[in-house]
């Protein structure tokens, strides 16, 4: 499947959701070799799944990335809308999981756009970041 997907487009990037718990070394094994990186949603799911704690975006992400190598990017996403079990996320949630993620990930992406009139704190917060990052060299 991948090898026809390159055919047809190469800089097409195959880079599957892939959830804290189902990074084991078996997954490692059998599926690295086939990406081209990871979305990782945080959801603290090494303690106890919850949206409400972002203080273990950077130890779970240095975990995966230890265990996938440095040659899969990793892709941090997080939910800035509610979750269907895991219910609605905070401004601040979102903030430090940004501002963690910028340090530890490859990548820092947002789950749903925020509407900027029904959830002002938290659009303000992403663009604010988004742009501060922007302007920033690495």
């Amino acid at each position: 499947m991948l090898e026809a997907q390159r055919k047809i487009n190469p800089r097409l990037a195959f880079v599957p959701c892939c959830y804290f718990p189902a990074i084991t070394p078996q997954f490692v094994t059998n599926y690295c070799s086939l990406l081209d990186g990871i979305l990782f949603p945080y959801r603290h799911e090494s303690v106890g799944a919850n949206l409400k704690d972002a203080s273990l975006v950077e130890p779970e992400l240095n975990k995966i990335k230890e265990a996938v190598g440095p040659w899969v990017p990793v892709i941090l996403d997080i939910y800035a809308s509610a979750h269907s079990k895991l219910g609605a996320t905070t401004p601040e949630y979102v903030e430090q999981a940004m501002i963690s993620g910028r340090r530890a990930a490859n990548g820092v992406m947002i789950y749903r756009h925020q509407d900027p009139k029904a959830n002002s704190e938290k659009f303000d917060i992403v663009k604010r970041l988004f742009n501060e990052w922007k302007t920033q060299a690495r």
